[in-house]
């Protein structure tokens, strides 16, 4: 095929492919951008949630109120700590339906589908495995913080509460995809845990950054008489759902998203 004079082209090797970094800020100004198209929508939902969750909270703060005004004088000990219970219990439901809904809301607008109010409530066939979910990674959170805190407050004293916490920060941010993946892929809790960790651990401290910075945002909501959570609550969600989208791209393809637009 090739004269004596002639070579074969030398064989070129692959160019190489640095690895793509998935954990991305600029999902802060696209989850604004997504929050302002179907605004009305995330604020009357976020609205409904935080009337929610300040009716399940109000008998307990109610009787409280009622026990200082009395000076403790005719009142039921029983009755306040039946409340504490019921608004316990109740937060708990609560904080599971709405993480749920909010997540799965975020995800239905990135795959270009018009969000309702009512599907605040449609995860509620997944609510077992997520407040399963939430109840592990509050307790591997705790139980690190509090052994650390504990291991450390003989050496650093009142800096050991500062310290401890970010440990607490970093399983944030390691099971910041256990939501999503037990939302949209139907993985257990365990399982779900595990997968977040796995696909996390090379982008760990700018996902731990990415994480804090969505949560400082969450919280400063709660400035201008409370009025701003009813915009920050529905960001932190779409903010996870950008970032699940980075690592599964392919269960946001053009298809999909034309189906359900």
């Amino acid at each position: 095929m090739y004269s004596d004079q002639e070579q074969p082209p030398p064989t070129q090797p692959p160019a190489y492919m640095p690895p793509t970094q998935r954990v991305k800020f600029e999902f802060i100004s696209e989850a604004f951008q997504l929050l302002q198209k179907q605004l009305g929508t995330w604020v009357a939902t976020a609205l409904i949630a935080v009337t929610a969750i300040g009716l399940t909270l109000a008998p307990f703060y109610g009787m409280l109120v009622a026990l200082l005004l009395r000076r403790g004088e005719g009142m039921n000990p029983g009755a306040l700590i039946s409340s504490l219970l019921i608004a316990v219990l109740g937060m708990i439901l609560l904080s599971g339906l709405i993480s749920g809904g909010l997540q799965s809301m975020a995800l239905k607008q990135l795959r270009g589908q018009t969000l309702r109010v009512s599907d605040l409530f449609g995860t509620f066939s997944r609510l077992g495995p997520v407040l399963a979910l939430m109840s592990f990674i509050g307790l591997v959170s705790g139980l690190v913080s509090g052994i650390l805190n504990t291991l450390l407050t003989q050496i650093l004293g009142d800096f050991s509460r500062l310290v401890s916490s970010l440990p607490g920060a970093i399983l944030q941010a390691l099971f910041c995809l256990a939501l999503p993946l037990v939302l949209d892929q139907k993985l257990g809790p365990i399982a779900a845990m595990n997968e977040s960790v796995r696909l996390i651990k090379s982008e760990l401290w700018i996902a731990v950054a990415f994480v804090l910075v969505t949560t400082m945002i969450s919280f400063a909501g709660f400035f201008a008489c409370g009025l701003g959570v009813l915009f920050t609550m529905p960001l932190h969600a779409i903010c996870i759902a950008l970032l699940y989208r980075s690592f599964f791209p392919e269960r946001f393809n053009q298809t999909e998203t034309q189906e359900g637009s």
